[in-house]
């Protein structure tokens, strides 16, 4: 996790309520710092592990390819 200032102070956090891929042409990835790529990329990791087992396999290519990592 990345250090927030004002960290030691207890707060409300959020979790994430649904797994979809994020489509990439609505992303500008020259804006996006190493840790925003790194959770990107960490969360379609989990998108692609929790859906791909239950969606057909010709949609599970598809999703593979929408998960891709992407560069930092």
């Amino acid at each position: 996790p990345a250090a927030i200032p004002g960290g030691e102070i207890k707060m409300l956090g959020f979790h994430t309520l649904t797994l979809a891929p994020i489509h990439r042409e609505l992303i500008d990835i020259s804006l996006l710092s190493a840790e925003e790529t790194d959770w990107l990329n960490r969360y379609h990791e989990q998108v692609l592990q929790k859906i791909g087992p239950l969606i057909d396999k010709d949609v599970q290519s598809w999703l593979r390819q929408a998960c891709t990592p992407i560069g930092g």
